[in-house]
């Protein structure tokens, strides 16, 4: 199921996760891997959300699905809810580490509550930057960081956290997990205003395997920046299925 994902292989995907979950009910993974195929395929979709009535919110994975869930949906109020349902400060999993601060900041900013984004920025700033002193080496820390900086308006700090990130685990190195860092430096150059840049790096995540699809960039309102850009538009149109 995996694989066909990655694939963009979408309808054999889906039936590789139900064989799995019929095989194997308890078990959460192909109940999330049945959502992300879903967010690659059609965005949101009631199927994708169904997939999640068995994942706990108070599993790491279970929270972050979720959140992201939720907020494809504009369900705002219900994404700060997966967030204290988790135990903790942090959702850490392979893919990512970020304080629950930067992903409130996100809604807060969605919802149209600048002076709680900013105060939920600052906190994660505070958390992250201690994170990257500690561990230099994790990309997971630098990314996020970068992220922060961006939101806060730090341009070339952005920028270089979101380049050491792809430096230090380059899609070279992992065609699969290393794509998170790709998506945050695009990420990053979009709210800083590099249009350009942003789009020329999800179309190189277009032409390869991954989880980036153009589906998932329309539901995605981190992209939202890039919305009027013609050159993304084009993108979109270029990429679709």
């Amino acid at each position: 199921g995996m694989t066909y994902w990655w694939s963009r292989r979408y309808s054999e995907a889906l039936k590789a996760f139900d064989r799995a979950i019929a095989l194997a009910p308890d078990q959460m993974w192909p109940y999330l891997g049945k959502t992300f195929n879903f967010w690659s395929w059609k965005g949101v979709a009631p199927e994708g959300r169904a997939a999640l009535d068995t994942v706990p919110l108070t599993n790491p994975w279970g929270a972050w699905t979720w959140y992201w869930q939720v907020v494809f949906e504009g369900r705002y109020p219900e994404a700060l809810a997966t967030l204290d349902a988790l135990e903790g400060d942090w959702i850490r999993i392979k893919i990512g580490a970020r304080p629950k601060a930067l992903y409130r900041a996100y809604v807060y900013e969605l919802s149209d509550q600048p002076q709680q984004a900013r105060k939920a920025l600052e906190e994660a700033r505070s958390m992250l930057e201690a994170e990257v002193a500690a561990d230099p080496d994790d990309p997971r820390f630098h990314s996020s960081l970068g992220i922060v900086y961006a939101m806060l308006g730090r341009k070339e700090e952005a920028i270089r956290e979101g380049r050491v990130a792809v430096e230090l685990f380059p899609v070279t190195k992992d065609a699969i997990y290393a794509t998170p860092y790709a998506i945050d430096l695009a990420h990053i150059y979009a709210i800083t205003g590099e249009h350009e840049a942003a789009i020329e790096q999800l179309d190189k995540l277009l032409q390869h395997p991954g989880w980036i699809s153009t589906a998932y960039l329309m539901v995605d309102p981190r992209w939202n920046p890039l919305t009027e850009d013609p050159d993304y538009q084009a993108l979109l149109a270029r990429h679709s299925d």
